[in-house]
């Protein structure tokens, strides 16, 4: 039902309304009257008795009672709709929680960055922990700690995490080779040849 349909709908049940109202008071039916009338009704247990018109005037009196109360329907979908916000409002916090917990529970992986080749010296260039990125320049190769000589650079890092190295030859002549390891496997690695070339190696965890 569109707008205007039921916008006409209720002008002609106004219409009827006062209609009958207008009649009901040319007729001396007054509200005490028609109480009076419900009031027999009830201690009778029938209708039997009254004429035609007063039969008239107590059914529409009970339906307009009726008419301003909330119908069944009404409540039900009442109880669904305040049902719906629970069930939701629930869902939402169990997913906050979820992801809560699964952002404090990510996967932590270490990552050794390895340099290697024939190459004498490299320039390189990483990813960090943090996101970040940190250059050094005239490495020896293969690349190794300074504080304990071991081979790489090594870093703990989340799933997802960015691993990225590039290592450029840094003399006329060698190889060049950038390895990542994860969790002691290789998983990318790259080769490059000459003078100041390039090898590269990068993904995600």
């Amino acid at each position: 039902m569109n707008e205007d349909t039921e916008v006409e709908r209720l002008r002609a049940e106004l219409a009827a309304a006062e209609a009958r109202a207008q009649h009901t008071q040319a007729a001396g039916n007054t509200p005490d009257r028609i109480a009076d009338l419900r009031r027999q009704v009830d201690e009778a247990g029938t209708a039997e008795g009254l004429t035609g018109e007063e039969r008239r005037l107590v059914k529409e009196s009970i339906a307009a009672e009726n008419r301003s109360k909330p119908t069944s329907r009404a409540i039900i979908w009442i109880s669904i709709a305040v049902v719906a916000l629970v069930v939701g409002g629930a869902l939402w916090a169990a997913k906050s929680s979820d992801d809560d917990n699964s952002s404090s529970t990510s996967t932590v992986h270490t990552v050794r960055y390895l340099v290697r080749g024939s190459a004498r010296t490299a320039d390189i260039t990483y990813a960090t922990s943090n996101g970040g990125t940190a250059q050094q320049n005239g490495v020896d190769v293969p690349l190794s700690r300074e504080t304990d000589g071991a081979e790489g650079i090594t870093y703990t890092m989340t799933e997802g995490a960015f691993v990225y190295i590039s290592a450029q030859n840094g003399g006329e002549y060698g190889t060049i080779q950038c390895l990542i390891q994860v969790d002691g496997t290789v998983v990318l690695q790259n080769q490059s040849s000459g003078a100041y070339a390039i090898a590269t190696c990068s993904g995600r965890l």
